[in-house]
């Protein structure tokens, strides 16, 4: 069973899932998010990509996934102080109060550590799976792995 298959059985078997997918390096998270999409059997807004502001604003994010990556964010989305000088308005954030709401994240393991600092507590995901592991360093895989809650989450 590819790691699609299993994202897509657990999507289709339960509607309360919350699945949390990680990845070492953007292009992985983009074949991952592409293919997810490319079965049809996802609905768009079920699925998040976050991204880091450098990944956004460098373009690399797949062009099919443009309108479901944000750059995840912790700050309060009303004062115009928390966005660095260096960033323009026009990045797709994610705020606090919108994390873990869909259905599926994704990410780089990287830059969902992010979650870590959300407050979303352990066994908030359901289903935690780490794509390419053995491509990971160690501490990197261990940054999603600390929301696990061996009573309430999966992981793989």
């Amino acid at each position: 069973m590819t790691v699609i298959e299993l994202i897509l059985q657990i999507y289709m078997s339960d509607p309360k899932c919350r699945i949390l997918v990680g990845a070492p390096t953007n292009s992985a998270v983009d074949t991952l998010g592409s293919r997810l999409l490319g079965f049809g059997v996802l609905e768009k807004e079920h699925m998040v990509r976050m991204s880091s502001y450098n990944a956004y604003s460098q373009g690399s994010i797949a062009t099919q996934l443009m309108d479901i990556s944000f750059v995840p964010h912790l700050g309060d989305p009303t004062s115009d102080s928390l966005i660095p000088d260096d960033r323009d308005d026009q990045t797709p954030t994610i705020y606090l109060n919108d994390l873990g709401h869909h259905r599926i994240t994704l990410g780089t393991l990287a830059t969902l550590s992010i979650l870590n600092s959300a407050g979303l507590g352990k066994g908030f995901f359901t289903h935690v799976i780490i794509d390419e592991a053995g491509q990971c360093h160690e501490p990197e895989t261990l940054l999603p792995i600390a929301l696990v809650d061996p009573d309430i989450t999966q992981l793989v």
